[in-house]
């Protein structure tokens, strides 16, 4: 089997795990068919088949020469930052990359954002308010760095769809989500990929630092700051004079990692007559 099929085999799995049934497969086909006929069918079979490998490539990932630590040359077609992630999704990740997006807009850093896997049929039911819609480009451009805008178990999975072009003459930084204290080990080969790591916090720089052969800074969340709902509480059954707390997380992330019990656990300690002590979680 050779390494273009066999990565592209990865994706074709991602394509699958992405749509989850036949309906919405032929769904997609039919679509295509509609507004572009055979010719739109077959050029995305062979943009599929041409991304799925690169010149640099080794066992699905790319080697040490064509992606290492070093730093990029002088020169830039572009200055700024190209956000690379999940524009449109309904996840954590995507969320860090649209607060991004409007933390490097206040800053005045010029930016452009790719979609990582290239959801364009997805954009539909996920986000319809983002701001930043219209830099969402399907641009090979260089800029002076990528921030990667994922999670370390997704970067095999990016460069695929990305090609090994896109890591090439620039400086990339992946901001990576953890929330155990062990970063797993099986993940340690996305180091290969980046010169850099953003921690959004001290546990996380923590852990992902013990096996890191790339710096790893930390640099806090971005938080937008907001108007306030003051139907919320009342919408939950909060009685408005509680000081209340709040814990959400993705349910079909992993419960054990997310660890909503703990917080049950953490809560009754701290306040074991909840009632009296005018708190809501």
């Amino acid at each position: 089997m050779t390494l273009r099929y066999r990565i592209l085999r990865i994706r074709l799995l991602h394509e699958w795990q992405r749509f989850g049934s036949f309906r919405p497969v032929l769904l997609r086909l039919r679509e295509i068919m509609r507004e572009e006929g055979w010719a739109g069918l077959r050029r995305r079979i062979v943009n599929l088949s041409r991304r799925a490998g690169g010149p640099n490539c080794t066992s699905g990932r790319f080697d040490n020469q064509s992606i290492s630590a070093a730093p990029p040359p002088n020169g830039f077609s572009q200055p700024g930052v190209t956000l690379i992630g999940h524009p449109f999704d309904v996840l954590g990740v995507g969320a860090n990359l649209r607060s991004t997006a409007a933390a490097l807009d206040s800053a005045r850093i010029p930016f452009e954002i790719r979609d990582a896997f290239d959801n364009g049929s997805d954009k539909t039911r996920g986000v319809q308010d983002f701001r930043y819609a219209g830099k969402v480009s399907g641009s090979t451009g260089k800029r002076r760095g990528n921030l990667f805008c994922l999670n370390a178990n997704e970067m095999d999975m990016a460069a695929t769809y990305l090609g090994h072009q896109a890591f090439e003459d620039t400086y990339n930084i992946a901001c990576w989500m953890w929330e155990l204290s062990e970063f797993p080990q099986p993940w340690t080969s996305s180091f290969q990929y980046v010169q850099e790591i953003w921690a959004q916090s001290r546990f996380v720089q923590d852990a992902i630092a013990r096996k890191s052969p790339v710096p790893v800074i930390w640099m806090p969340q971005v938080v937008e700051p907001g108007a306030s709902d003051p139907d919320i509480a009342g919408s939950l059954g909060i009685p408005s004079d509680r000081f209340t707390f709040l814990f959400f997380f993705d349910f079909t992330s992993y419960v054990a990692r997310k660890n909503p019990s703990a917080v049950i656990d953490a809560f009754r300690r701290a306040f074991p007559k909840a009632e009296d002590d005018a708190v809501a979680l």
